[in-house]
């Protein structure tokens, strides 16, 4: 059974990995839906090509349910955009768009799109060093993702380190 989660988990990933994820780019809900699929594709399109200097999205969509359509009393997500999903042409795209994501500088935020195993991983690494620094250990740590997998490293690079290893902010 772990080798056929494991091969679940490689599959995950693969198929994920043309995949961003961008939150809080608000949601104009005076427009028809296919109006606002549009018009999500244009601001993602415009914000992509911001970053990278080219076209590469290919879809976008709205997670979760629309809250706007309901009663706005009722739902406290309400004034909360939902985050786009946006596919790339290929994986490389999405990495390009990762390493580059500081270069965007309107509203939102850029992520990628992990698996359920991967967001366990990073939230226990957090609170990992969220505990380690209130007990005054780690002061001078941080999360860097390196070779695609995020690991606590010291914010201070020492003369003797890596130049090789790739360090990747997600």
């Amino acid at each position: 059974m772990e080798m056929e989660s494991l091969y679940a988990e490689f599959h995950e990933r693969e198929r994920r990995s043309k995949n961003l994820l961008i939150y809080g780019i608000e949601e104009d809900t005076t427009l028809k839906t296919k109006e606002r699929l549009i018009a999500d594709k244009q601001i993602v399109t415009s914000i992509i090509t911001e970053i990278t200097g080219e076209d590469c999205v290919v879809s976008t969509m709205r997670l979760g349910e629309n809250h706007q359509t309901k009663d706005s009393s009722v739902s406290t997500n309400a004034n909360k955009p939902r985050p786009i999903k946006v596919v790339l042409h290929n994986a490389d795209a999405v990495i390009k768009v990762l390493k580059n994501k500081n270069k965007y500088k309107g509203d939102g935020k850029i992520g990628a799109d992990r698996t359920m195993k991967q967001r366990e991983y990073l939230r226990n690494l957090i609170s990992q060093l969220n505990t380690e620094t209130d007990k005054g250990v780690n002061k001078n740590k941080s999360i860097k993702y390196i070779n695609g997998v995020p690991k606590i490293v010291d914010n201070k690079r020492n003369d003797n380190s890596n130049d090789n290893a790739t360090v990747q902010e997600n």
